[in-house]
């Protein structure tokens, strides 16, 4: 129902999808590499329905752990809402829901430290700031680097040391900290 962001792993020789599907705003596991065979859902508590936000508001972005110290967890963050949930996506059930403070607007797996990275716009001072949160503990940590772009592009290096934030042609590399 309305799929939305999804996210792609590599579990054995496997490849499973997560789908966030915002018009019910179930989290979705699926053996894309077998046929689209789905594994299970979940629904997700504290999320706005769809239909209930303002035009132009709201988004939803999915990343999966198929490496690293957090193998195994699928991250949901409805931006609207602020909240970000924690899957096991072996048994399809919740771990942690986290609310976050500020405008979150973009979020990407940290495999390396098993985390993700969220981007958050600073409209007063007009930049990007960042926090990473840890995808087995839930907790928060602010990152020390920001950029006056606003990181819709948004990646981390394989090895976790530094995160790459674009705005249309202009890219950054920042030190993941």
């Amino acid at each position: 129902n309305q799929p939305w962001s999804f996210d792609m792993g590599l579990f054995g020789t496997e490849t499973d999808a997560l789908t966030f599907s915002r018009g019910d705003n179930v989290f979705w596991m699926t053996n894309v590499s077998g046929g689209m065979i789905p594994k299970g859902s979940v629904q997700i508590p504290g999320v706005t329905p769809y239909a209930s936000l303002p035009a132009f508001t709201g988004g939803w972005h999915v990343a999966v752990f198929d490496s690293g110290p957090a193998v195994g967890i699928g991250a949901m963050l409805s931006t609207a809402d602020k909240l970000l949930t924690f899957v096991d996506t072996s048994t399809i059930a919740i771990t942690k829901q986290v609310t976050l403070s500020g405008i979150p607007f973009r979020m990407v797996a940290d495999k390396a430290d098993g985390a993700v990275i969220i981007a958050f716009v600073d409209q007063a001072d007009v930049f990007t700031t960042f926090v990473s949160v840890n995808a087995t503990t839930g907790v928060v940590t602010p990152l020390t680097s920001t950029t006056p772009l606003l990181a819709v592009g948004l990646a981390v290096s394989a090895d976790g040391k530094n995160i790459d934030a674009c705005q249309r042609t202009q890219c950054v590399v920042l030190q993941n900290k």
